[in-house]
């Protein structure tokens, strides 16, 4: 017989992949399963505020993080995608704070560099989101072939968003290399 554990790893690996694949319904259906189960899931509430956000409820989704980084306040995941909220929000100090809270965690994973990058580029700490940048451009330059990898779309994103923040710090001829490998 099957256990709640059970249960819910496998509706969180289901929204995971549902996620990948941008079927945010069956993310929030899988979510909501987890939570019936254990409301202390907490990145089934983090897959929540995400939807929230990309539903324009950013408020709702901001509440929902808060929730999230209450459960688990060791993921730097949930901490950038506070600030990115709190950016939408212009609630500019708080977002800081957050994205601040994230970087002291060390991420690794591309895509929070990627958005740490991005709301220190929003609030004008631009030498900040450079380094962030800088630090997910290396990354992704070291990996070995056969890893899993981003989307190139999202490597481009990567690359303009640098090259962005490079202009502001005044580099403009590492700007305009990562405007061309962006492109």
């Amino acid at each position: 017989m099957e256990t709640h554990r059970e249960t819910i790893e496998q509706h969180h690996r289901a929204a995971q992949t549902a996620m990948d694949k941008g079927d945010l319904r069956q993310v929030h259906q899988h979510c909501l399963a987890i939570l019936k189960l254990d409301q202390t899931h907490a990145d089934a509430w983090f897959l929540c505020a995400v939807i929230a956000a990309h539903n324009g409820q950013v408020a709702k989704s901001v509440d929902i993080l808060q929730r999230a980084i209450t459960l688990a306040p060791g993921i730097a995941e949930y901490q950038a995608e506070m600030g990115k909220q709190l950016v939408a929000l212009h609630r500019h100090q708080e977002a800081l704070a957050a994205a601040q809270a994230a970087l002291e965690l060390a991420p690794a994973a591309l895509p929070v560099l990627n958005t740490l990058g991005t709301v220190f580029s929003h609030l004008g700490e631009h030498e900040q989101a450079v380094s962030c940048y800088r630090k997910a451009v290396s990354t992704l330059a070291n990996r070995k072939a056969g890893v899993s990898r981003p989307a190139d779309s999202w490597q481009a994103d990567l690359y303009f968003n640098l090259a962005a923040s490079l202009n502001f710090t005044g580099e403009q001829a590492e700007a305009e290399k990562n405007y061309e490998h962006a492109i």
